[in-house]
């Protein structure tokens, strides 16, 4: 697992965090608690950790509402953005 503490967040830790949560090493409310904590309330947050978040974010408000299904919100976190 990843020292999140240790670490400034960026987008490396943030796509670590969610490989833990597709391998199952951490569900998705301990994931879901870490993204929306205290680690995001600080203004040194890499410019592309905090779009990546904006993005993560939106998909579980997504799956949290119905939208998506375990699976698909896991295909959907699975998936890397094209850069």
């Amino acid at each position: 697992m990843v020292d999140i503490l240790a670490d400034p967040v960026n987008a490396f830790i943030l796509r670590c965090r969610l490989e833990e949560l597709l391998a199952g090493a951490i569900t998705l409310a301990e994931f879901d608690e870490w993204l929306t904590g205290g680690a995001w309330d600080n203004a040194d947050i890499d410019p592309d950790a905090a779009e990546m978040a904006a993005h993560v974010g939106l998909l579980i408000d997504e799956y949290s509402s119905g939208a998506w299904t375990w699976a698909e919100l896991k295909d959907r976190l699975g998936r890397r953005p094209a850069r």
